[in-house]
């Protein structure tokens, strides 16, 4: 698709791009693409792509519309996808996936267009999720997440449609700002 949602540049150089039901990776020194298309074998159905991000063992990890996190292990292709699970406390948040990023332990954080925020192990493969409670002024702000971002003193920052929010690792509560 010419219709490109998001870029991505892994550490190896490689293009990704991120459109509706699909994905391409690009190498600009061989100018070859490689793309991974809703319904192809072993590739799920992801509507929009919304982002990427890369973690330390050069997984790459792909926020979607309707099929959550999915992983791409470069060498071999495979595809493995995280979604949420009502059953299952451990799993991804609930919505369309907007952003990614790998925090500087190498958990990736993801936001959600309705459900909060997760904070995904890659090394016990679990969820920690982060929700709006009307009750607890020290949860987001809103359920409805836009954007994470990691300053230079590792802090995590969410952009939520209630304002900002400002992750307080030691008790894995907020500091809204509004």
């Amino acid at each position: 698709s010419n219709d490109i949602l998001t870029v991505f540049c892994d550490r190896e150089g490689i293009l990704w791009l991120g459109y509706l039901n699909g994905f391409s990776s690009f190498d600009p020194k061989r100018l070859v693409f490689h793309h991974y298309i809703s319904g192809s074998p072993s590739v799920p159905f992801m509507g929009e792509v919304k982002d990427f991000t890369q973690t330390q063992d050069g997984a790459i990890w792909v926020a979607t519309e309707t099929n959550g996190l999915l992983r791409l292990k470069p060498p071999t292709g495979q595809i493995d996808a995280f979604t949420h699970s009502a059953e299952n406390s451990d799993s991804i948040v609930p919505g369309r996936l907007y952003r990614l990023i790998t925090d500087k332990k190498g958990n990736i954080w993801v936001s959600s267009d309705n459900g909060g925020i997760s904070r995904y192990s890659t090394t016990t493969n679990t969820s920690t999720n982060f929700t709006h409670s009307e009750s607890d002024n020290s949860s987001l702000s809103s359920n409805q997440t836009s954007d994470i971002f990691q300053d230079t003193s590792d802090d995590i920052w969410i952009a939520t449609s209630e304002g900002l929010n400002l992750f307080l690792p030691k008790t894995n509560n907020f500091i809204r700002y509004s």
